[in-house]
This record gives C-alpha cells, sequence and structure tokens, in this order.
C-alpha cells in the first residue's frame, strides 16, 4: 500500500493539488494538523481532506479557530484580533459543516497501514524530536496508550525520520512553507510510505498564484501575519 503524509498545510491549496497531481495513486491519505491559516482557501482545503477521506487530527492553528467559534457560539464578546484576523476571516468563508470537520477532528490518532500500527499528533514538545528509546516508550504510552511502531508529527515545518531502536517518527515537513533556513525552497514538503519504504519528498507548486490571494487580503488577514509570508517567499526568491 501507499500512505501519502502531509502535514501543515496552512489553507495552502495550491501546494495540496500539486502534490496530489504526483502522489494521486496513494491508498491512504493522512494529514498531522494545521489546516487552516493565512490564505484565502481554507474551505478548498477542509473539502479536499473530505473527499481524499484522509485521516486527519487537529494542530494548534485549527484550535485556535474551533475555540474561535466556540467563543462566538456561547455570546462572548470578540474584539478585532490585531495579529491573528486570520482567524475571523477563515471563520467567515466557512459552512456549519466545514466548522464541524474541525470541531470533530481528535488530538491523536491511530491507524494501521501493512502491518505497521502509526500513531498521529501534531507536535511532540514545541520544536523538538523524539531522540531516544526511553522517550519514544513513554510518549507512545502516555498519548497513545500503547506502543506504536511508527509515529507522525507535524508543527516544525521540516522534514526528518528518527529511527530508534522501538520505534520511528515521521515527520513530512510542511506542504506550504517551511521555517528551516538550510531547507531553502519554495517547493510543498510531504512524506510517501510504499510498503512500508519511507521517502521523503517535495515538488514545485504555483507560488505566485499562492502569494498573490494573500496579498489580495492584506487588510483583511493583519498586517503581521502578511509581512510574515512575505518575509518568506520574498527571502526565498531572491
Amino acid at each position: 500500500m501507499k500512505l501519502l503524509i502531509i502535514s501543515d498545510i496552512h489553507c495552502n491549496i495550491f501546494a495540496l493539488n500539486a502534490i496530489w497531481e504526483k502522489e494521486s495513486d496513494s491508498d491512504v491519505v493522512c494529514c498531522a494538523g494545521d489546516i487552516v491559516d493565512i490564505s484565502p482557501n481554507a474551505k478548498e482545503v477542509i473539502n479536499w481532506l473530505k473527499d481524499h477521506k484522509a485521516i486527519t487530527i487537529l494542530g494548534n492553528h485549527d484550535s485556535k479557530l474551533v475555540k474561535y467559534h466556540n467563543a462566538i457560539i456561547s455570546g462572548e464578546k470578540q474584539q478585532q484580533l490585531k495579529d491573528h484576523s486570520w482567524l475571523s476571516y477563515n471563520y467567515s468563508t466557512l459552512s456549519k459543516d466545514e466548522i464541524h470537520f474541525l470541531e470533530t477532528r481528535p488530538i491523536t490518532t491511530e491507524f494501521v497501514v501493512d502491518s505497521y500500527l502509526y500513531g498521529m499528533k501534531h507536535a511532540y514538545k514545541r520544536y523538538h524530536t523524539i531522540q531516544d528509546n526511553e522517550k519514544y516508550k513513554n510518549y507512545s504510552l502516555e498519548k497513545f496508550g500503547r506502543h506504536v511502531d511508527r509515529m507522525i508529527f507535524g508543527h516544525t515545518h521540516y522534514q526528518g525520520v528518527g529511527e530508534l531502536n522501538d520505534g520511528l517518527w515521521i515527520n513530512p515537513g510542511s506542504v506550504s512553507y517551511n521555517r528551516n533556513e538550510y531547507l531553502n525552497s519554495l517547493n510543498a514538503f510531504y512524506a510517501v510510505v510504499e510498503d512500508g519504504k519511507i521517502f521523503l519528498k517535495n515538488t514545485k507548486y504555483d507560488t505566485k498564484a499562492f502569494f498573490s490571494e494573500m496579498e489580495s487580503l492584506s487588510g483583511t488577514m493583519g498586517r503581521r501575519a502578511l509581512r510574515r509570508m512575505q518575509k518568506f517567499f520574498l527571502q526565498k526568491n531572491k
């Protein structure tokens, strides 16, 4: 079987579609969270995940949007969030069903592919990675209640595989943008597991179209949010 592992899409439907063009023969798709963020395509990304029956968990950005929704439902007053107005924008574009999709994503999940038991969670401990067997075993018991053969994490926005005696972890990197300068790439990053073998991959996508859509929302998404993305894309394009 072929497993496609993605994470940290951050509304980037352009990158997601580019990955699927390469990996449309995947039998199973899983997403390690952070579906929403700075971009006008939250609806498209959520529906892509639903259409492809992706195994999906909640990321920290998704959790923020769910909390925002709950605050509105409970009648709390909402002030304009100066640096995070992407929340109110994303929220305004989503239907009840799409918000429900985010609400019902679990924090962790488990699934089996090719006899390997996978445990998936958005982040390990902030930007740290599991470096030894004892930590792997303890974390597996703590978060999944049993030993899992392989763990999948996102959040850090860089790829990696950590092989230990009692298991391994996989981070596919970010579909949308990368934090580690050494990657020096605008590509969309992901991972594929085929017949148990792990392949870390990346592909080009239409970054100009993605950034153009973000620029069109400069008065909506919040200046700090846009500057963050401008810095990334403009630096990489030098």
